[in-house]
């Protein structure tokens, strides 16, 4: 009776992770235990160029994109996935003011580790400095959009071709103008909350 009863409390078990539609990708556990691994910012950025990483700096992505791609194809059709990121960023002296550049020039340069999965029904980013232990829980978000067009700017027309940018969002319906909008105004609405996860530029200039 009771080996019944465990059996029947099992498959209800399954049911109801079916329902949820919450899985776990099948490189979930790896990407994980190596989320969890410290490096100095030189360590951490050659780690990132020679592993199965997506390698992000100010000029987007360096390496890694088909890895990004596998990503975003599988969650659009609703499979978990998960991948590991890093974000390595500098600061250029003669694009910012001389007051911030001595207030933050030790800082950098620096490198950050996002990990980010897909469940089957949300996106979890969880983000850390290469040299400092991980001890949140993550963001979540319920949609992953792609924005791709020309250069908003005259500006941005002289740096590159295109753009094409993936951002986690809550709601489906921001277009491109109203998250550009919004990240430039004190007033923009509390209901937008976004993250740019990807970015690249298409025939950027030297």
């Amino acid at each position: 009776m009771k080996k019944a009863i465990i059996v029947i409390s099992l498959a209800a078990l399954a049911v109801l992770v079916s329902c949820s539609g919450r899985r776990e990708s099948a490189d979930s556990k790896k990407n994980r235990e190596l989320f969890q691994k410290l490096f100095t910012v030189e360590e951490g950025l050659e780690w990132a160029k020679t592993s199965d990483v997506v390698l992000m700096d100010k000029d987007g992505c360096v390496s890694g994109k088909a890895l990004w791609e596998a990503f975003y194809e599988a969650s659009t059709h609703g499979k978990p996935a998960s991948v590991l990121m890093a974000h390595y960023m500098t600061i250029e002296k003669e694009k910012t003011s001389e007051e911030y550049y001595e207030q933050v020039k030790d800082e950098y340069p620096k490198l950050s580790i996002t990990l980010l999965e897909y469940d089957g029904v949300e996106y979890t980013m969880k983000q850390r400095d290469c040299a400092k232990e991980y001890t949140g829980t993550g963001t979540v978000y319920k949609h992953l959009k792609h924005f791709a067009g020309d250069p908003p700017t005259e500006y941005a027309k002289t740096q590159y071709d295109s753009y094409s940018f993936y951002v986690l969002l809550d709601d489906p319906e921001l277009t491109w103008e109203e998250i550009t909008a919004a990240s430039l105004s004190s007033y923009a609405p509390s209901t937008i909350r976004d993250y740019p996860i990807y970015m690249e530029y298409i025939g950027k200039k030297k």
